[in-house]
């Protein structure tokens, strides 16, 4: 089962980190809106959002990319065969707001430090 009580956490302390940098805050509105869903998940309530990827730039200060980073590292890995189909789409939809929100931000401004994966 999905741990989102882990996933709120994770995206509770990316919304301190971004309210605390203002390099940081052309993303802290949709920051917070995916934390506040996260939140909703790991209360039970099983809604999310979709949000367009809107890029608002590129984080291109190394230290602030490898602190974001660092703190959604921490997402709990999960196996789609053994989870619940919905929770694993919720948990799916998250991460791609996550990724609107700000990832895009941090892979455009650091992609070395984002691990790709080829296919073989």
């Amino acid at each position: 089962m999905i741990d989102f009580e882990k996933v709120f956490n994770v995206m509770d302390d990316l919304s301190r980190l971004v309210l605390s940098e203002p390099k940081l805050a052309p993303y802290a509105s949709a920051v917070l809106q995916v934390r506040d869903e996260a939140r909703a998940l790991s209360d039970g309530i099983k809604l999310t959002h979709s949000m367009p990827v809107t890029p608002s730039g590129a984080i291109h200060e190394r230290e602030l990319a490898e602190r974001i980073i660092k703190i959604t590292s921490r997402m709990p890995q999960i196996d789609p065969d053994n989870e619940d189909p919905d929770s694993t789409r919720l948990f799916a939809q998250l991460n791609a707001n996550l990724f609107s929100a700000i990832m895009f931000a941090v892979f455009i401004g650091c992609p070395d430090l984002v691990p790709r994966h080829r296919p073989s």
